[in-house]
């Protein structure tokens, strides 16, 4: 099956790759999209009112691209702004629940509530008016929601007025919207849930109260079941105070039967984050590794947790993982590939890490993976660069599929860089970058495309609502007499092999047994040697593609 795919993306290289297709560009979007209902719901503004963004949606058609609801009425949008929302953090997004986008707007009357929609105009609403005035989640200071669901209901932060930011819930209704807990008597700020997560059945977030200052909460929905799960730091700061008036993100990770988090040791300044993990208990609440720092990019694979994050060592990789455990808590000691610290570059699929990453050497960088050894840590695909660094990020993948998309910072023009959407099955030669149009943050699959906010540059410049058709990355049409044999001498080999090559084959792939690309040659000969002194000893198979001919031959390395 392995080899299969690597069969299926060489051949794919040499198809055409699909283009992106203009949906609307009727507004300048926001940079958010969500798929409710088999509906685009996502938020823009009207051309002619650059600044006021409003609730869109979209059926993937022109004409059924259109404003759902002017919520505020006037010019200035009902929604903030990117830079103010905070794009940076995906547990800012808002969120489907019960089939319903619920998000964050002002009406201008009731200022900044919690609203939900259906799709439809009249199923617009405001949930409900939390806090009475024109301020809303502008008083004291913005804060998030952090929408976050746990058995049949909503969880987010919300001030009232009376209380300050506090726990709140919601079942869907007007009336069953209601401050879960009043974890501190601070009746401004209040206990300032920050960064909801459930796990094992609870709710787990940052949060301060009068004793143990920010610290790790849990809660299974009621007041009397709202805790500190650990004082972790003693005093009034708490482990995840930021050294101001607000918690770190403690990049909570779920992953096997822990959550994973960063956190404090000490109160002492600048703030140092170090990397720990809970079963729910005091006891279960453990500092992983004190020497790592710069944590980064938290990722569960297949109960393994994987991290970015530095211990000092000059040459040492910056891939670690984790079991749980302070042994088993270790670095993916690489010597060919590191990966980026950079937002969300870490992307979990189909039991592999994919990364955004680059060579030892500095020759290369884009798009990784590793299997959590050294051995299977691997760059996947090269970007090119102009002036700024290569870089993957923002996965999306519709479950099932066995490819999925990313954003890679990539070369356009000789004298600039933008971002792209790419679509891979893992392998380099499946790789196909889609140019045209710079995507936003944000994007969501309807009917099998995905769909985006972004800017169409080829010609002008042209926001819009924009989509890809993923390529089908299938074999062309071969009869029985198609494929033919390579000839490989000395086989097997211990140092230099030697490929014997028809005319047309600019480019041949070798992979080893488990499917992954170990080379990929560039030829105008008809030959092309390969030195494979540094290969593992074992069964290799080499492929070339020529008009509909797939070529192949194994070969063994031997020591």
């Amino acid at each position: 099956m392995k080899k299969l795919c690597l069969i299926l993306s060489l051949l794919t290289s040499y198809i055409a790759s699909a283009q992106v297709t203009q949906v609307s560009d009727a507004m300048n979007p926001y940079d958010f999209i969500a798929n409710v209902n088999g509906v685009l719901l996502f938020f823009g503004a009207d051309k002619s009112t650059p600044s006021n963004y409003e609730l869109w949606r979209s059926d993937g058609t022109t004409a059924g691209t259109y404003l759902v609801k002017d919520i505020n009425g006037n010019s200035d949008g009902s929604i903030l702004s990117n830079g103010e929302f905070g794009e940076s953090y995906t547990d800012r997004d808002f969120v489907v629940f019960n089939n319903e986008l619920y998000f964050i707007a002002t009406d201008g009357p009731h200022g900044l509530e919690v609203w939900k929609s259906d799709g439809t105009s009249d199923g617009t609403v405001m949930l409900k008016d939390i806090y009475p005035g024109a301020n809303g989640y502008l008083t004291p200071e913005f804060n998030f929601p952090y929408f976050t669901e746990l058995n049949d209901k909503l969880y987010f932060a919300a001030n009232d007025g009376v209380h300050g930011f506090e726990l709140w819930e919601t079942d869907g209704t007007t009336e069953g919207t209601q401050m879960t807990v009043d974890i501190s008597t601070d009746n401004i700020y209040g206990s300032n849930p920050e960064h909801l997560i459930a796990f094992d059945g609870k709710l787990y977030f940052a949060a301060r109260d009068d004793v143990d200052g920010y610290e790790i909460f849990s809660s299974d929905g009621t007041a009397a079941g709202t805790s500190v799960v650990k004082d972790i730091v003693s005093g009034i700061n708490g482990s995840m105070n930021n050294g101001f008036a607000s918690s770190i993100d403690p990049l909570f990770t779920v992953s096997g039967d822990y959550l994973y988090f960063v956190a404090r040791v000490d109160a002492t300044m600048p703030v140092l984050k170090k990397l720990h993990r809970t079963d729910g208990t005091s006891a279960g609440t453990i500092l992983l590794n004190n020497d790592l720092y710069d944590i980064a990019n938290l990722c569960d694979v297949n109960s393994t947790l994987f991290c970015y994050a530095l211990d000092g060592i000059f040459d040492h990789s910056t891939l670690w993982k984790s079991d749980g455990t302070e042994t088993g808590t270790e670095i993916v000691n690489t010597s060919t590939v590191y990966v980026s610290n950079i937002g969300h570059a870490f992307y979990s699929f189909n039991d592999l890490l994919y990364f955004s990453g680059f060579t030892v050497d500095f020759t290369e960088y884009g798009l990784g993976k590793s299997d959590g050894t050294a051995a299977g840590t691997t760059m996947v695909h090269g970007f090119e660069s102009v002036g700024s660094i290569p870089e993957t990020y923002n996965y999306n993948a519709e479950p099932g599929s066995n490819y999925f998309f990313y954003h890679a910072l990539t070369k356009i023009s000789d004298f600039e860089m933008s971002v792209r959407l790419v679509q891979t099955n893992g392998t380099d030669l499946g790789t196909k970058v889609f140019s045209g149009a710079m995507p936003f943050r944000s994007t969501a699959f309807l009917d099998g495309d995905i769909y985006f906010g972004g800017i169409d540059s080829t010609a002008e410049t042209v926001w819009g609502l924009y989509k890809i058709t993923p390529e089908e990355l299938t074999i062309p049409v071969l009869n029985a007499q198609a494929t033919e044999v390579l000839n490989v001498f000395p086989n097997p080999a211990k140092d230099i092999i030697t490929i014997q090559l028809p005319e047309n084959i600019s480019e041949i792939a070798v992979c080893d047994m488990l499917g992954n690309i170990v080379t990929k040659e560039k030829n105008n000969t008809n030959s092309l040697t390969i030195d494979v002194s540094d290969w593992t000893a074992g069964t290799y198979t080499i492929f070339g593609y020529q008009n509909a001919n797939l070529y192949r031959c194994n070969f063994e390395v031997i020591k």
